[in-house]
């Protein structure tokens, strides 16, 4: 089904590493999303209407908190598909790395409203225990509850799938709590069915309390799914690793060190990185070859790609020696450190080391085993914490 809808309402549906293909998928995502939700607030509104009507107008807290939950999950998924109408904008002068952090920023609304509905209804349910209200249910409510699942259970794979395709935490956010919701709406089924089949009324408020408690996980998962692109998070090891392998396959490139990525939105990512070259190289060869290998990272990482040549001499046996010294040093204290740009004029040496961000407070200790590997040259050290560790 999920395929047939990308194809009717996508344009190039399967190039999703497109922006206006991604944000498609988004839209059609939270359109569905807007379908099902308002279905969804109808049923179990008039459900909780309907109880209220047969029990002197006393709302059962369980199945009000599943509505409200419902209601803010209905206002959500418009946030939500505002934002990925907004993600699609171009950049601007006010925004000149585009707008699809925007998608993120979405997500953090969605995390924020469903805590507040979640914590709000147990309140309400607290109160619903201390003045010893009981709500009976009725066997239509429990046939609607069940509807209500299986309409959950599908608007959550819809969203996971969709996710998995473009890599929305957004959609994953709400896929989760899509999943949460089920579970809480089952909860609210198990109270109804205790109180029809078992004549036990007095349950409602200790499951709205249950059923909020779900609400506010799904809430702070979708936050800290979405909170955390915004903040800046490392990427995977192995991404890094790929870059430094595409980089030394070129036989002009010696090393390379300091690799950062910062992304600005799920498909807007840039890349930089420094390269070792031999410093006989000729300033126009040099340039050549940079550019290359930087239009080949682009074509592989679509990132737009800065890299900077570091040229290198090559070393006397005076100085080949010391930089082993060096490198032994830092092994000895900790296989992590690094070191690179180490240059030596006379009896001067400087160099950077990075270092793993534990170790961040202990730079004099190490400053100070470096100096005294490197003797007989006079050592200053810059030191770096890594963005990727």
């Amino acid at each position: 089904m999920l395929t047939l809808l990308r194809k009717r309402f996508i344009r190039d549906y399967e190039k999703v590493d497109n922006e206006e293909v991604r944000v498609g998928h988004g839209i059609l995502a939270a359109v569905l999303g807007l379908i099902i939700n308002t279905l969804l607030v109808l049923l179990k509104v008039g459900c909780a209407v309907f109880l209220a009507s047969q029990n002197a107008w006393l709302f059962s807290m369980a199945l009000l908190a599943d509505a409200i939950d419902s209601i803010g999950d209905l206002g959500t998924t418009i946030v939500t598909l505002v934002g990925f109408q907004q993600a699609k904008k171009p950049a601007d002068k006010e925004h000149p790395f585009g707008h699809e952090r925007v998608e993120f920023v979405a997500g953090v609304i969605v995390g924020t409203v469903i805590v507040i509905s979640g914590a709000e209804i147990i309140f309400n349910s607290i109160q619903s225990l201390i003045n010893g209200a009981e709500t009976p249910s009725h066997w239509i409510v429990l046939i609607i509850l069940g509807v209500c699942i299986l309409l959950k259970l599908l608007q959550g794979f819809l969203n996971l799938s969709i996710a998995k395709i473009i890599h929305s935490p957004t959609l994953k956010a709400t896929a989760i709590d899509s999943f949460t919701d089920t579970i809480a709406t089952t909860a609210v089924l198990v109270s109804g069915a205790l109180s029809v089949f078992g004549q036990i009324h007095n349950l409602d408020g200790y499951f709205g309390i249950a059923v909020s408690c779900f609400v506010i996980y799904s809430g702070v998962l979708a936050i800290k799914e979405s909170s955390n692109p915004l903040i800046g998070q490392p990427v995977s090891k192995e991404e890094i690793q790929e870059i430094e392998r595409i980089a030394l396959r070129h036989g002009f490139i010696l090393g390379v060190h300091d690799i950062r990525i910062h992304s600005y939105g799920p498909t807007k990512r840039f890349i930089s990185l420094h390269a070792e070259i031999d410093g006989g190289t000729s300033l126009e060869e040099a340039h050549h070859q940079i550019d290359e290998l930087e239009r080949e990272i682009t074509t592989i990482s679509h990132a737009e790609v800065t890299i900077h040549a570091d040229p290198v001499s090559p070393l006397s046996n005076k100085e080949e020696m010391a930089r082993q010294r060096l490198d032994a040093c830092l092994a000895s204290i900790d296989p992590r450190l690094t070191v690179h740009d180490l240059r030596f004029e006379n009896d001067q040496a400087e160099c950077e080391i990075v270092l793993p961000f534990e170790m961040v407070g202990k730079e004099d200790e190490i400053r100070f085993a470096c100096e005294k590997a490197m003797v007989p040259f006079t050592l200053t050290i810059a030191f770096e914490e890594p963005l990727n560790d």
